[in-house]
């Protein structure tokens, strides 16, 4: 990817963007506000600066706790409950996630909300890592010592909080305001005229989007984005489709402006619960940031100790456990695959795949996907199940 062409192109998309603001307002004004020239040039500027960071090498923490009053969450004053540090690489399709806590942490992040116990445990934070090829994808829980092996048949497990996502954005970012923005003139949402707002001192646009259901034009995401800073968020806000109430608010804290005219955001904080008095509050700060510096190869390796169960997420019987400690790179992830395919084949061949393997297989590959639900969806069970209403399949 060139450097040129990004650089040129945030910076026309920037400069039109506040040039041009009154008169697209006032054009966006007159029209339906779907589909219109705003909405697509914020979609496109927001796209433009994600899309120039192909790779980059990144450490963050991300602190968890609650607190009671909303002022109190923005500020950051929160009892920290558990902490986690991040290694985040990135080379095009090659992806190294690495989410690490102590152990004292674990056991504070486990948390149960909601009436029905047994089926409302979460977790504010867990360890777990993933190492990806864009093909093959190797995903690690930590406290089961278990792992999931997936082929380029089946979906991964997304990577649901990064500097990019504020926690809100579902796996891989999949609700980002340049996807669903450029959505809106396909029908599936519907973009009301954006407004002028300040936040946090800032010049912003507040992007209000509703989804179609049936017909029905339900409250969804309300999008502030910085037309200056390479329309990063300023703020996310998740609407209840019942009422258009916010329940959850993400907020840019601080944001760095790199190489060729490129925004990165530097610290985060998540709120879920507003308007209730109990929030959890979850922040990112980064620590360490290299965004002009391809990661080297060798650096994409995940760590499995020994007594890893490695199973085939989507075929029962095909697992086996690591022996000794072993450090995986991204050219073993197909050859892993195929063992487990060659495993349950041989199980199914003797007749035992669907016996002697299924408790093990549960416990390797049901348990890793039940604490990674935890990290994704760990909030109160009301929330878990917006969540997931949301980010969908």
């Amino acid at each position: 990817m060139s450097k040129k062409p990004h650089f040129f192109q945030n910076r026309v998309i920037g400069v039109l963007s506040i040039v041009l603001l009154p008169a697209l307002l006032w054009l966006q004004a007159r029209a339906d506000g779907n589909g219109s020239s705003l909405v697509q040039i914020a979609a496109q500027g927001y796209l433009s600066n994600r899309e120039s960071f192909p790779f980059l090498k990144c450490e963050y923490t991300i602190r968890a706790g609650y607190c009671t009053r909303i002022e109190d969450a923005l500020a950051g004053k929160f009892r920290t409950e558990a902490e986690s540090r991040v290694r985040w690489l990135v080379d095009g399709k090659k992806v190294l996630y690495e989410e690490k806590l102590t152990e004292g942490d674990v056991k504070k992040s486990l948390f149960i909300a909601g009436a029905n116990q047994a089926s409302s445990v979460g977790a504010l934070l867990a360890p777990w890592g993933q190492l990806s090829d864009g093909s093959y994808a190797l995903t690690y829980a930590s406290p089961l010592n278990s792992a999931n092996i997936v082929g380029p048949d089946n979906p991964r497990m997304g990577i649901q909080h990064t500097p990019f996502s504020f926690n809100m954005m579902g796996p891989d970012e999949r609700l980002n305001p340049g996807r669903i923005l450029s959505e809106c003139s396909k029908g599936d949402y519907h973009c009301q005229p954006p407004e002028p707002v300040q936040v946090r001192g800032e010049d912003a646009l507040r992007f209000r989007v509703q989804q179609v259901k049936d017909g029905k034009r339900v409250p969804y995401f309300d999008y502030y984005l910085l037309p200056e800073k390479g329309f990063l968020p300023a703020r996310l806000s998740l609407l209840d489709p019942q009422n258009g109430k916010e329940i959850a608010r993400g907020v840019l804290i601080r944001s760095q402006r790199c190489s060729r005219d490129r925004w990165f955001p530097m610290q985060t904080r998540t709120l879920v619960g507003v308007g209730t008095s109990r929030i959890l509050v979850r922040e990112l700060t980064v620590t360490k940031l290299d965004v002009d510096r391809r990661p080297p190869s060798q650096a994409f390796r995940l760590s499995l100790p020994s007594g890893t169960v490695i199973s085939d997420a989507f075929e029962a019987g095909g697992w086996y456990e690591v022996k000794a400690r072993r450090s995986v790179g991204l050219n073993e992830l197909s050859t892993i695959h195929k063992q487990c395919l060659e495993i349950a084949k041989e199980k199914r061949a003797k007749g035992t795949g669907a016996h002697a393997g299924l408790a093990s297989y549960l416990g390797a590959s049901m348990a890793v996907a039940a604490l990674l639900l935890a990290i994704c969806c760990g909030y109160t069970f009301w929330r878990r199940r917006r969540l997931l209403a949301v980010t969908g399949p």
